[in-house]
This record gives C-alpha cells, sequence and structure tokens, in this order.
C-alpha cells in the first residue's frame, strides 16, 4: 500500500474512538496519533533514502512482531490503567502501525517471522514489467484495492461533517 495508509488509519481511529472511548482526550489528539501510528513503520524509508540498495521493507519497524509485541503491551496498559487517556493513545498508534504492516502485506513483502526468520511473505507478487518498482505496482491490479479504504474513510469524513452541522 502506498496512498491508503492514512485513510486507513482514520477508519481504525473513528472505530477504535467509537468502540474504547476518548477517555478524556480530544477527538484531534487521538487522531493525530492514530494517523501517526498508520505511517510509523515507514519511518524506516529514511534509511531508504540514504542507501537506496536496500528495500525499506527490511527493517524493524516493518517486522509485525515489533508492533504487535507493543500492541499487546498498550492493550494490557489500557486493560490495566485506571486513567485510560495515555493508554488509548498508545492504543491508537500501535494499532495503527501493526495494521499498516498488515496492509504491506498484500503486495509488499514482509517479513512476518523476523528476527526468527527474514524470508518475505506478500499474499501476491507485482511482477517486474517497466523497470520501476513503483510504476509497476501502480499498474497493478492490486493497487487498486487502496481506492476502497480511501473511498470508505472519504464517505466517514463526510457524514461527520453533517454531523456537526
Amino acid at each position: 500500500m502506498i496512498l491508503a495508509h492514512l485513510p486507513v488509519g482514520y477508519i481504525a481511529a473513528k472505530l477504535l474512538h467509537k468502540r474504547a472511548g476518548s477517555h478524556g482526550v480530544s477527538w484531534k489528539v487521538f487522531l493525530a496519533l492514530a494517523l501517526v501510528g498508520s505511517i510509523a513503520p515507514d519511518l524506516d524509508f529514511v534509511y531508504y533514502l540514504i542507501d537506496s540498495s536496500r528495500h525499506h521493507h527490511i527493517f524493524f519497524t516493518h517486522y509485525p512482531a515489533f508492533w504487535g509485541a507493543l500492541l499487546i503491551g498498550a492493550a494490557s496498559w489500557y486493560g490495566f490503567a485506571r486513567d485510560r487517556r495515555w493508554p488509548v493513545l498508545a492504543l491508537a498508534l500501535t494499532l495503527n502501525a501493526f495494521v499498516h504492516v498488515c496492509l504491506d502485506s498484500v503486495a509488499g513483502s514482509i517479513r512476518w517471522l523476523a528476527p526468527v526468520s527474514f524470508e518475505p511473505y506478500a499474499l501476491v507478487t507485482v511482477p517486474r514489467v517497466t523497470g520501476s518498482r513503483r510504476l509497476d505496482y501502480l499498474v497493478h491490479w492490486s493497487s487498486w484495492l487502496e481506492l476502497i479504504p480511501i473511498v470508505w474513510a472519504l464517505l466517514l469524513w463526510r457524514n461527520a461533517k453533517k454531523e456537526l452541522a
């Protein structure tokens, strides 16, 4: 996924906020941390810009075990805490980061067993056609799946705007 991480982060934030509640945290702060979480695994892209010989999905920020462990920790903290303001923010951030890695697994070669095994896994393989990884992805049918969460997020946002009016 390239374009859908932020829209999926918005959707997950809306669903989590509805289910878990705000616990005194403003919607804007909650959403901001959820959106940071939805792109947090791509912070490893900085390394890719420095050394473009390796794809950025090989770094620990794209390991499901990393975000899964943080998510379990955040969920446990949320479950046991009396004051849930900070735990609900940690939950929003880590949930969206874990969802990011799951979405990248569609066509992005994620190392699901790392750090035990570094074998990449993806649901579909995007064939090399144009010589550009990005262009190959954009012309592949799997990139069109990104439209689903984008449209869903736009509809949620539009409905939220109507409720405020």
